[in-house]
């Protein structure tokens, strides 16, 4: 399973705060076609509303809104931060941004099934973390089982 696209694979040295990094990693699902521009700003509201609910762990945040705010198809993109930074003051340090697009309540399960795998495996993370290409990082996401 193709849980990301290399072409929503971005690697940057830093971002401004958390708003860039679901900016940029949203960005790439607009470009490619999966999500309208309407997308974006359904996560910032949601942000607003729920807060950073979506920081899953330790260099991993997965930013997300419903699938009726301008999805077109389900994708993930990633964007890779060199620079940690944090999505609130308590929170953890993040340099994996994964955003989701689901189409509907179900096609994601897979996605995240697979991820799940990279989440729990602290080696695979700092792997993804260290890759110097959007290729490289494909080909690790590309091993997940």
């Amino acid at each position: 399973m193709e849980v990301v696209k290399l072409e929503n694979i971005q690697i940057v040295d830093e971002v401004s705060n958390w708003e860039e990094s679901v900016q940029r990693s949203g960005q790439l699902l607009v470009d490619s076609g999966f999500v309208e521009p309407s997308y974006i700003d359904a996560i910032f509201e949601s942000t607003k509303v729920n807060g950073p609910y979506y920081v899953l762990a330790p260099e991993i945040a997965m930013p997300h809104a419903s699938g009726d705010s301008g999805v077109k198809a389900s994708q993930i993109s990633l964007l890779i931060v060199k620079k940690p930074f944090k999505f609130s003051e308590e929170g953890f340090d993040v340099r994996l941004v994964f955003t989701l697009a689901s189409a509907d309540s179900e096609s994601h399960l897979g996605f995240l099934r697979s991820l799940s795998e990279l989440f729990s495996n602290d080696e695979d993370v700092q792997k993804l973390i260290s890759s110097e290409t959007p290729t490289e990082a494909y080909e690790l996401l590309q091993n997940i089982k």
